[in-house]
């Protein structure tokens, strides 16, 4: 799920994509990162046509990307670690057959930004931010009441990671956190996120790229 190119809500495994395509997809990223002697951490990307089926390779990015987490959550592979490890001139210690996913994992971007105002970004001192504990809820943040946003950076405040064990349960556990998530002091992205995960088309995974501009903003 995006917007402009930027990642608002990202998961794991992709819904509603037959096993055939998946295995392409995952085999030719492989393929590729053996095909230029590639030994790190990276992600190789595609697109695919809803109409025809048909993907195509967009790019790779040579990184640790914000969006690790859903990996992590599904894969039970600490990703930043093997990334050292490799760094470091360790052995990778598992082989690809035995990567398998467990659950589904849906990580969402909370921004400070003002989305009324065209997601004007909205920096400012926080004068509350709390996050609720939750069992199946992984909370990647910096910040704590006191913290400031500055103006001249990224506006991500945290990313909210959600891993159960089927699609629908996943979804749930984020409405939950967003739902008692309290931040005072700044705008934030909060109920563009709630309205995006609760819609009869993202819980259907009947999506794609251009789905935010044409459904909810």
């Amino acid at each position: 799920m995006q917007r402009r190119y930027q990642k608002v809500i990202e998961e794991a495994p992709a819904p509603n994509l037959d096993p055939a395509t998946r295995n392409a997809l995952t085999a030719e990223a492989v393929a590729f990162a053996q095909a230029i002697g590639y030994r790190n951490l990276g992600t190789v990307e595609f697109v695919l046509d809803a109409d025809t089926g048909e993907h195509f390779f967009l790019e790779i990015n040579c990184r640790i990307q914000v969006e690790h987490p859903v990996t992590e959550a599904v894969t039970k592979r600490d990703l930043v670690r093997l990334q050292i490890e490799i760094a470091d001139g360790e052995p990778l210690g598992f082989s690809q057959g035995d990567v398998v996913f467990d659950g589904h994992a849906i990580e969402c971007r909370l921004n400070a930004e003002d989305v009324a105002r065209g997601f004007m970004p909205s920096p400012g001192t926080l004068s509350l931010f709390f996050v609720p504990d939750l069992l199946q809820l992984r909370v990647d943040t910096h910040l704590c009441a006191g913290a400031t946003i500055p103006p001249y950076y990224d506006s991500l405040m945290a990313k909210l990671i959600a891993h159960a064990e089927g699609r629908d349960a996943t979804i749930d556990v984020l409405l939950e956190a967003l739902e008692d998530l309290d931040v005072e002091g700044v705008e934030t992205n909060r109920a563009l996120l709630i309205s995006v995960l609760a819609h009869d088309d993202f819980r259907r995974g009947v999506i794609s790229t251009d789905w935010l501009e044409r459904a909810i903003v």
